[in-house]
């Protein structure tokens, strides 16, 4: 097969961009050396050691899992199939290490950096520095999520936080979808819309209930458990549950974001003379079949949607 060169420029391309693009994300936070990277390590050193098909440490079998020292993580069944070998030459060791090599002597990085670049075709390392030394991975789960999702819906679909109305527009529901991105302006965006909608029909109070009862399951991570940079899993929030001003980095983060969202809403609302009886109240978890979507029209009117 003839090497495609335009695909070849682009996954290097790719590499290099994403490389660095996290050294400078690195570079500026500095190293997480506390909060919850330090919570994720006792969290993993708490736990039980078990052994991994794919995770065997050299010169230690299964027979050896209950020996002194560190033992291989558990495997996990796949998410997505293998991808197909790109159609691409190789790409020279020198050129990455020239590309590479910058980034990684960035201070920020912290004292130790490694990194390792493989050929996902042929499993040849291309570049490495520091490979074979042991470290503290990374949250590098969020990859392989963000790659499920994508493999599932697409990137063009977005994620709707809606207003829903009873036939008499006298109670309303602020339903989450579980959008992180939601922040105070496209909530603003909502409760312009919504407000009109019960203005035109001359309902100035309403009843106001939300809805998070989208996702299931613990809300707080064993790691998140006393570390307030951590805010519950809800499918509403606003500004990722920031009680702060701030938009990236660490910061207190809100013990209940499903409410303060619908607070927020409800002050919102207010400004364009909509009133609630009462404050917010948390809706009954509705029974969730297929969707039934409104029309488009309506839709855009009464949904903002995210990334």
């Amino acid at each position: 097969m003839v090497p495609d060169r335009g695909t070849w420029q682009l996954t290097a391309g790719a590499a290099v961009v994403g490389l660095a693009l996290a050294a400078a994300a690195v570079a500026a936070a500095g190293p997480w050396d506390n909060g919850q990277r330090k919570a994720e390590r006792e969290h993993a050193a708490a736990l039980g050691r078990t052994g991994g098909a794919d995770h065997q440490v050299t010169g230690r079998g299964r027979e050896a899992a209950e020996a002194p020292g560190p033992a291989p993580a558990p495997s996990a069944p796949g998410v997505l199939s293998a991808a197909r070998a790109p159609s691409m030459p190789a790409v020279a060791p020198a050129a990455l290490a020239d590309a590479l090599g910058p980034l990684l002597a960035a201070p920020g990085l912290g004292p130790l950096r490694t990194a390792s670049v493989v050929d996902a075709a042929t499993g040849e390392q291309l570049y490495g520095r520091g490979a074979g030394t042991a470290m503290v991975p990374a949250s590098t789960v969020k990859i392989a999520t963000a790659a499920a999702v994508l493999s599932a819906t697409g990137p063009a679909h977005r994620i709707p936080t809606r207003v829903v109305a009873t036939p008499d527009f006298r109670a309303v529901t602020l339903v989450g979808g579980g959008d992180p991105t939601l922040d105070l302006p496209r909530m603003r965006t909502l409760a312009d819309r919504t407000a009109k909608a019960l203005r035109d029909r001359g309902v100035t109070t309403v009843r106001l209930s939300y809805d998070a009862s989208l996702y299931r399951g613990p809300v707080i991570h064993p790691i998140g458990a006393g570390n307030d940079n951590i805010a519950p899993v809800t499918a509403l929030m606003v500004n990722a549950g920031r009680l702060d001003d701030s938009t990236e980095g660490a910061a207190p983060r809100s013990a209940d974001p499903a409410g303060d969202a619908a607070r927020a809403f409800v002050g919102l609302l207010s400004q364009h003379g909509v009133n609630t009886e009462s404050g917010p109240a948390r809706a009954r978890p509705r029974r969730r079949g297929p969707p039934s979507p409104p029309p488009t029209r309506r839709r855009s009117r009464y949904s903002s949607s995210g990334c």
